[in-house]
Formats: C-alpha cells, sequence, structure tokens
C-alpha cells in the first residue's frame, strides 16, 4: 500500500492542504490503497494562530514536529531534521507540501534527501515584477526545482515553469485549492462573525485590514508610515477593522507604535470568522498572499499593500490593485480606497472549478497504486 505524507505547518498551510486531505479521505471510503498521513512542521504553533484553524477545518494532525521557535536559522534547521526523522520512519511514496513557507520549504528538502518524491501545491508562483529580498521567492523556486509532481493553479503558473526549463510532464494545471474550501464554507461563512463581537458594522460599510510579511511590519519607516496613512479610510465615513498578527503586535510593541485612532482591532480571528468579515466588506487591504484569492472568489475589492506580488491573476481580474506604502499618502489612500469600492464586482476567476484535491489526490493515486 502506498503512503502519502501531507506537510501542513502554517496557517496557508491548513487552509490549502484541507481540501487535498478531505480528498484523500473521501478516496479511501471507496477503497483507495493510497492511505495518508499529515505532519505538522509547527511553524505556526499558538491556540489563535492554529488551534482556531485546526477546529474551523475539523483537521488533527497525525505528527507534529516540536520546534523551538527561535531564529529563523534554527527553525530551519530543527524542522528538516526533525522531518528528515519522520520520514526516514514512515517511508512515504511522496511527500505534499503546499506553497512557499519555512515548513514547506524544510519539508521538501528533508524528503528530498531521503530520496522521497515531493509533490508542490501552487507550484510556479512567481513575483512580479522578482523580488529576491523575500525568502518566500527563493522557497518556492527551491521546491519547484526538487518536486516531482508540480500542481500549477493556473495557465499562467505553468508557463513560469515551462519558461524555467521544468520538464512538462511534471506540470499539472489543477486549479486553486482556495476554490474547494471557499465554496464548501460559502453557506457558514455568509451567517454574521462571532469576530464582529458587537460591533455596529454593516456590509459593505465597513474595511478590513491585515499586515504580518516580515519585509513590511519588521520595518520601522514602512510601519509607522502605514499606521500613519491607514486611519484615512475613517474619513471615508467606514469602520477599519483590524485582526491584528502576533507578529505584527510584537514589531509595535517594540518600535512604541500603536494603532490608528479609530480602527478597531481584535486579535487573530479563525478562518470562517476572517472570511465572512472578508465577504461582507467594502474594501480588504492586505499584505497577505492569499487573502487577495479569497478576494477575487468572493468578489470583493482589495488593494495589496506590497511592491510586488506572486499572483498577478488578482491584478489582471480587476479584483485588485496595488498600493506602495512608501509612496502613497492620506490622500492617494483615500482616492484608493474609494475607487475600489466603486468598482464593480464581476470579474471571474481564473482558478478553475471545484474539485481541485480531488483532481490531487486523483493523479497521486495512479502514480502510486
Amino acid at each position: 500500500m502506498s503512503k502519502a505524507v501531507i506537510v501542513i505547518g502554517t496557517r496557508p498551510d491548513l487552509i490549502k492542504q484541507a481540501p487535498v486531505i478531505r480528498a484523500m479521505q473521501e478516496a479511501l471510503k471507496k477503497g483507495s490503497t493510497m492511505e495518508y498521513v499529515t505532519l505538522h512542521a509547527g511553524q505556526h504553533w499558538s491556540d489563535n494562530m492554529d488551534a482556531v484553524f485546526l477546529s474551523d477545518l475539523k483537521l488533527t494532525p497525525h505528527h507534529r514536529l516540536e520546534t523551538s521557535h527561535g531564529t529563523y536559522a534554527q527553525q530551519i534547521r530543527e524542522t528538516l531534521g526533525g522531518a528528515r526523522k519522520i520520514l526516514a520512519d514512515l517511508q512515504p511514496s511522496v511527500v505534499v507540501v503546499y506553497g512557499d513557507t519555512l515548513s514547506a520549504w524544510a519539508c521538501a528538502m528533508a524528503a528530498a534527501c531521503e530520496g522521497i518524491d515531493v509533490a508542490h501545491v501552487e507550484a510556479g508562483m512567481r513575483t512580479e515584477p522578482q523580488d529576491l529580498r523575500l525568502p518566500e521567492e527563493t522557497f518556492r523556486s527551491q521546491i519547484d526545482a526538487v518536486a516531482r509532481w508540480l500542481f500549477a493553479p493556473t495557465q499562467y503558473q505553468a508557463g513560469n515553469l515551462t519558461r524555467e526549463g521544468h520538464s512538462k510532464n511534471r506540470i499539472f494545471v489543477v486549479g486553486n485549492t482556495v476554490l474547494d474550501i471557499v465554496e464548501s464554507f460559502r453557506a457558514s461563512i455568509s451567517l454574521e462573525p462571532r469576530a464582529w463581537r458587537g460591533l455596529t458594522l454593516k456590509p459593505r460599510k465597513y474595511l478590513v485590514l491585515t499586515l504580518h510579511r516580515a519585509e513590511n511590519v519588521d520595518d520601522y519607516v514602512w510601519l509607522r508610515k502605514a499606521l500613519k496613512i491607514l486611519g484615512a479610510g475613517k474619513s471615508l465615513g467606514m469602520e477599519l477593522v483590524w485582526p491584528i498578527h502576533p507578529r505584527t503586535q510584537k514589531r509595535m510593541a517594540e518600535f512604541g507604535l500603536k494603532a490608528p485612532k479609530g480602527v478597531t482591532t481584535t486579535g487573530p480571528i479563525g478562518y470562517l470568522d476572517m472570511m465572512r468579515l472578508v465577504m461582507n466588506a467594502a474594501t480588504v487591504l492586505t499584505d497577505s498572499g492569499g487573502i487577495p484569492e479569497e478576494c477575487m472568489i468572493l468578489r470583493v475589492p482589495c488593494l495589496i499593500l506590497r511592491r510586488s506580488t506572486e499572483r498577478p491573476e488578482v491584478l489582471h481580474s480587476g479584483c485588485a490593485k496595488m498600493l506602495d506604502v512608501m509612496a502613497a499618502n492620506e490622500f492617494i489612500l483615500k482616492r484608493m480606497i474609494k475607487d475600489a469600492t466603486l468598482t464593480a464586482r464581476n470579474w471571474n476567476h481564473p482558478y478553475g472549478t471545484v474539485g481541485v484535491g480531488t483532481r490531487i489526490v486523483d493523479i497521486l493515486r495512479a502514480a502510486y497504486p
């Protein structure tokens, strides 16, 4: 009997790998000979960053790495070493990783060192314009380099892989697993968010903000500028709701910075509540990679607070625009927010049809009978 190890380790992993795990479960019920094991690499580990997402998605990892959550170098060493030990013991046919996180990279490299095939979900992502300052850009390229199976979300990412010289028989355009998740929970996310906690928010009358990227929030000048201008949405008569990421909260405390007046802050919230907030928002402002995808599917305008993005399809669709915080001021931000809120929500996403997780599992089952 063949075996797949499915790696999770961060909130995006939990979300995007859930359809693959569910497809594995359904295949087993129908007599599949491929077993699966989930390995939690431990990059996100606290209740508000991990447990609430596992609960929302009804996932329980089979194995969990214990890491110190120290420096980046320590995390890489501990994750890589711990994953190698588990994979050497399990001897799976394939290790399935998602995206461009430290967890995904370390587990992919561990599998390669053990001579185990790697399947990369969300292969072919590249920033435009290319930004080699980002560790994620290195991680995703190196995972693609060692992967036997390259599962690209769209033809655009498949084109990136082809241009880089990857063999076409390794590339499969399967769609984006986030589509499976959003559509499976669409009925649930249309309910009122628990996260509103009594706030008087009205649909399409408020903004949602998320900030967490190291290259942004670890930069005092960038974060101070962002906090200065982001309160501008209030002057448009809209509430700004900000679930603050622990990393951002820590940096704000270190830098002596506070949220702008009139901004409603919360701690991190679960996936369903976050999607409820997004679904009903006038506009979302974010430096996330995944949230613009969800905005595109839910047809919510989005401003991406970065200088580059590895998801240009959200720009091409008309859903999102880039906002360089360092080049912006309150006037520019207000104008961009106002324009975004007036955007006709009639774009289509390029992620194909529901069943992405099943398509991935079917390919793997056929390869490892």
